[in-house]
């Protein structure tokens, strides 16, 4: 994610385990990437206090929530639309993408 999010984006990597954010810290980074940000938080109950996201990207992560429906409404919340960029000007894409 760090390698697409383009010049002046960046990246919030969020994961209920410190274990998994310790090891995704450990990983190097690629040459020109986006800055990541690392954020400790349980999917399966409120949503940390977040900006819109131009994408939201999970890996193996549905499959272990409770109610992987009402995560997933919880996260179409976080996401910015076609009419969120028409308000801002810009036709770009949004340069903030949450991982999960």
């Amino acid at each position: 994610m760090a390698g697409i999010a383009g010049l002046g984006g960046e990246v919030i990597a969020i994961d209920r385990s410190e274990q998994a954010l310790a090891a995704a810290r450990a990983m190097e980074v690629l040459p020109g990437a986006v800055p990541i940000h690392y954020l400790a938080a349980d999917l399966s109950g409120d949503l940390p206090d977040l900006d819109l996201l131009a994408a939201i990207v999970g890996r193996r992560v549905l499959m272990y929530l409770p109610d992987a429906a009402k995560t997933l409404v919880q996260l179409t919340r976080l996401a910015k639309t076609r009419r969120d960029r028409r308000l801002s000007g810009t036709r770009t894409r949004w340069p903030t993408y949450g991982a999960i």
